[in-house]
């Protein structure tokens, strides 16, 4: 229960993107069961919304000869000059994943050992320089910012370019894939796409006025009563 808890964080810290459980070798087993665990207690409707894709690295789902063998005679694994056959055979009994790696056959019911959830895509790239002097025609030259960043953002999500510096004709380049995750079925009928080009500072200057508002409306309060003036 807690590790289903802990994937509903996750979740829901990440702007409600279902999570991808990655499992190696035991792990793997113990991931299987969770996800077989959580469809009996919780459905196949939270399978679908919290999990996205679970992909098993060297998983052991039909267990290995090995463990057998360490908890029925023993198995030294390479550390002959460590402990003898019966510390081998005390130590491999005592631990609890051995038996867990028996092998064994899965129920008849039991899902796939492969579980993906089925999404699209949606991919934005901009194949052409942009002419910055469109946006800065009416800007002092010792004004203009030096280079830009480009801005999408898809459904509320948003990814950033690094800034791409302009080059003499004012032209700037960006040359990346912006991929954004979508329903199988496509995007939302009310998804939105922006594209934004930004240049440095911009964000700063927006906190430090809003800061600058916040001490005025503070000291204003302080001596003459309630500030109630909305002119920003």
């Amino acid at each position: 229960m807690r590790t289903m808890d802990q994937m509903e964080g996750v979740y829901k810290k990440n702007s409600s993107t279902p999570v991808v459980l990655v499992c190696r070798s035991l792990g793997s087993k113990v991931g299987h069961y969770c996800l077989n665990f959580a469809k009996k207690t919780r459905g196949q409707e939270w399978l679908g919304r919290y999990v996205h894709t679970y992909m098993p690295v060297n998983g052991a789902h039909l267990g290995t000869p090995n463990s057998l063998r360490s908890t029925v005679s023993g198995d030294k694994m390479s550390r002959h000059v460590l402990s003898s056959a019966i510390e081998a055979l005390v130590f491999e009994r005592s631990l609890g994943s051995g038996p867990f790696l028996i092998p064994a056959e899965l129920p008849h019911d039991a899902p796939s050992a492969v579980y993906l959830r089925g999404d699209g895509a949606i991919k934005v790239t901009i194949t052409e320089s942009i002419d910055s002097d469109l946006f800065l025609f009416n800007r002092e030259e010792e004004h203009r910012p030096g280079k830009l960043k480009l801005t999408v953002v898809f459904d509320k999500s948003g990814v950033s370019t690094p800034f791409a510096p302009i080059e003499a004709d004012q032209r700037v380049t960006f040359g990346e894939v912006f991929t954004f995750r979508t329903r199988a079925d496509g995007p939302p009928p009310k998804a939105s796409l922006a594209i934004l080009l930004c240049e440095p500072g911009v964000h700063l200057v927006r906190r430090s006025k809003a800061e600058f508002l916040e001490r005025r409306k503070t000291w204003f309060n302080k001596f003459f009563g309630p500030w109630i003036c909305d002119c920003g």
